[in-house]
């Protein structure tokens, strides 16, 4: 999860306007790499620490609780985006000097979360498209940045939490109270044994 939660703030300092594709490459193939080794031990970590006979129930309830957090995960995250996306494209747009009518309609898709599309009016220049279009994109870039940031926080409180689960296998090897300590070894008696 360590390696998860390095990535995910890398993916933060990466992602950018003019950022390069291949800048991705790495910083996600680690991601998957950390995913794909954590993943693994918490389902062992859930299935070592019941009986074999409830080995069924436990990886059920695992891939439930699984499944639960990823559905409220993304919708953190997509709420973490779309208020970064609003907020960000709203700031931008109030520094532009686009017509009345640009701005009320890029304010419109900014507010529906980008939802419905944009519909802007007829004969606008290329001037006026491209800033709509960098209004846009750095309200997309932020939304992501900061919604990759937020994942990092989660994933990192995951790794830390993950240091508090008791390990089963500790428990199975404590000594009971009343065992008798061994005696050292100047208490032991030599042994003679005779063959024949």
């Amino acid at each position: 999860m360590v390696i998860e939660t390095a990535a995910l703030f890398g993916l933060f300092l990466v992602t950018g306007d003019s950022t390069p594709l291949y800048y991705f490459y790495p910083v996600l193939a680690i991601y998957g790499a950390g995913f794909g080794m954590s993943l693994p031990q918490i389902t062992n970590t859930v299935l070592t620490s019941v009986p074999f006979q409830k080995a069924g129930v436990a990886s059920a309830a695992n891939n439930t609780v699984r499944q639960i957090g990823a559905a409220l995960g993304i919708a953190v995250l997509g709420a973490v985006m779309v208020a970064q996306i609003s907020t960000v494209g709203q700031a931008d747009l109030a520094a532009t000097s686009l017509p009345q009518t640009v701005k009320l309609a890029v304010a419109n898709l900014l507010n529906s979360g980008l939802a419905g599309g944009l519909a802007l009016p007829s004969g606008l220049s290329p001037a006026t498209l491209i800033t709509v279009q960098t209004v846009l994109s750095d309200a997309i870039t932020q939304g992501t940045r900061w919604a990759s940031f937020t994942a990092a926080i989660f994933v990192s409180l995951g790794a830390v939490s993950s240091m508090f689960i008791p390990d089963p296998r500790l428990a199975a090897t404590v000594e009971p109270r009343n065992v008798e300590k061994a005696q050292s070894p100047s208490d032991v008696q030599p042994v003679t044994v005779r063959t024949q």
